[in-house]
C-alpha cells in the first residue's frame, strides 16, 4: 500500500507540472512515455519484421499508410510501414485496423526510434484501448457504451441535446479510442492528451474524452441560433461545429479539464469505477 501511495503522489506531482507548464516538454516524453507505459527493450521488433504477414493485412497496411495525415507522417512512410508490420506479426488476432497508422505516425513525428514506437503501440492497444482494434471492434463498442453512461452522468445537458437531435456518441467514439484523438486535433493537443492518459490510465482517457466535449461540443444558447430545418441538418451542423473547434483547440485549458473530470467532478472518474462500468457493459 505504501508503495502504491509514493507512485501516486509521483503522479500528481507529474500532473501539476503538465498542467503548470502547458505539456510535458518533448525531451523529458522520450524518457517519461516509456517509463509510464512500462515499455523494456526488446530484440523482438527486428524479428518480427522477417515474420510473412497474411496478404489481406498487408494490402491494408500498404493501403492506409499514404492515407495517414501527412503533417504526421511525411517522409516516414518506410518506418511507418515497418512498426505497422511488426505490430501485425506480434498480434495476428488483430493484424491491422484503422487507427493504428495514425497512433504509430505520432510516435514518429516526435522522434520515437521504430522499435520504441512499437512497443509502446503494443501497450497502448493491450492497456488502454484493449478490444478496440479487434475486427470485432468489441473494444470499441465496449467503451461507446461506457463513454454513453459518463455523458448522461457527467454532462447532462450534452446527453439531452444528442438524443432530441438524434447524434449518435459513437461518432465521437470512433475517432477519438481507434486513433486515440489524434485523427483531426493538433500535434500538443494530441500530446497533452497522451500526457495524462499514459500517466492515469483509462480513466484519462475517459476524462480526456469528457473535457473535450465539455470544451469544444459548444451547447445551442438559443433556438435563435441558426440550426438546419430537420433534426438530421441539426446534428450534421452541431457536428460540423465540434469538428471545426476540435481541430482548432489547442492543449491550454484541455489539461486542466480533464483534471477537473479526473479528480473533481462528482468525486472524479476513479479505476475502479471504469473497470466497474467496462465489465457492465460487456457482460449486457
Amino acid at each position: 500500500e505504501a508503495q502504491e501511495g509514493n507512485e501516486s503522489l509521483g503522479k500528481v506531482a507529474v500532473e501539476r507540472l503538465l498542467l503548470g507548464h502547458g505539456g510535458m516538454p518533448l525531451k523529458y516524453r522520450h524518457r517519461m512515455w516509456p517509463q509510464l507505459l512500462r515499455i523494456t527493450s526488446s530484440a523482438e521488433f527486428e524479428k518480427l519484421l522477417d515474420v510473412q504477414l497474411p496478404n489481406k493485412v498487408k494490402e491494408q497496411i500498404d493501403a492506409d499508410v499514404p492515407r495517414t495525415r501527412n503533417s504526421l507522417v511525411v517522409g516516414r512512410h518506410t518506418e511507418l510501414r515497418r512498426v505497422l508490420h511488426a505490430l501485425g506479426a506480434h498480434r495476428p488476432e488483430i493484424g491491422y485496423a484503422q487507427g493504428m497508422n495514425q497512433l504509430a505516425a505520432v510516435f514518429l513525428k516526435l522522434g520515437f526510434q521504430e522499435e520504441a514506437a512499437f512497443s509502446m503501440m503494443d501497450a497502448i492497444m493491450k492497456d488502454l484501448l484493449p478490444g478496440c482494434h479487434y475486427p470485432d471492434l468489441h473494444g470499441l463498442f465496449r467503451d461507446t457504451g461506457v463513454a454513453d453512461i459518463l455523458i448522461q452522468s457527467f454532462l447532462p445537458r450534452h446527453a439531452m441535446l444528442f438524443e432530441k437531435t438524434g447524434i449518435q456518441v459513437l461518432w465521437f467514439t470512433v475517432d477519438y479510442f481507434l486513433t486515440l484523438g489524434s485523427n483531426t486535433t493538433s500535434l500538443p493537443f494530441i500530446a497533452c492528451l497522451w500526457d495524462l492518459c499514459f500517466l492515469w490510465g483509462p480513466r484519462a482517457l475517459f476524462s480526456g474524452f469528457l473535457a473535450m466535449l465539455d470544451l469544444y461540443f459548444e451547447l445551442p444558447r438559443s433556438d435563435k441560433e441558426p440550426k438546419g430545418e430537420s433534426e438530421d441538418d441539426e446534428s450534421e451542423w452541431l457536428m460540423k461545429k465540434f469538428k471545426v473547434a476540435l481541430a482548432e483547440a489547442s492543449p491550454d485549458g484541455f489539461a486542466a479539464r480533464t483534471a477537473e473530470f479526473l479528480h473533481e467532478r462528482q468525486g472524479g472518474i476513479s479505476d475502479e469505477l471504469i473497470a466497474t462500468l467496462r465489465a457492465s457493459v460487456t457482460s449486457t
